[in-house]
């Protein structure tokens, strides 16, 4: 256990020093700034996590399936 937390502390540092955050809201901002109705997103969005909600039902399963 204590190397998994480890090996997962060590990523997340290395994501952080090459910013892959910041990459990654570059990339995804200019196809969505193409959208003229930004409500429309919202509501997929939402709808997209309803239904991830009736299949996943704690937010630990995703965390151990990652």
């Amino acid at each position: 256990m204590g190397l998994i937390i480890m090996s997962v502390a060590g990523f997340a540092a290395y994501m952080k020093h090459i910013h892959a955050s910041a990459k990654l809201a570059y990339l995804n901002n200019r196809p969505l700034s193409k959208i003229s109705n930004k409500y429309l997103v919202l509501s997929e969005t939402f709808v997209v996590g309803m239904g991830l909600k009736i299949v996943i039902s704690s937010y630990t399963e995703p965390l151990l399936l990652l």
